[in-house]
C-alpha cells in the first residue's frame, strides 16, 4: 500500500513539473516578442529624435 502511494506522489510531481515547463515554454516567446518590440520602438524613437534635432539645427543655421 505504501509503494502505491509513493508512486502516485511521484506521478503528481512529474505532472506538475511537466505543466510548469509547458507554461514556461508558452511564456518565453511572449516575453521575447515584447522585448523585441519594445527595443524596436525605442530605436525608432531615438532615430526620430536625432532626425528632429538635425532638422532643428538646420532651421536655426539658415
Amino acid at each position: 500500500m505504501f509503494p502505491k502511494n509513493l508512486n502516485s506522489i511521484e506521478e503528481d510531481i512529474s505532472k506538475k513539473r511537466l505543466e510548469e515547463t509547458q507554461k514556461q515554454l508558452l511564456e518565453k516567446p511572449r516575453k521575447r516578442f515584447w522585448q523585441l518590440s519594445s527595443t524596436l520602438i525605442a530605436g525608432i524613437i531615438i532615430v526620430g529624435a536625432f532626425i528632429l534635432f538635425l532638422w532643428i539645427m538646420q532651421k536655426i543655421r539658415y
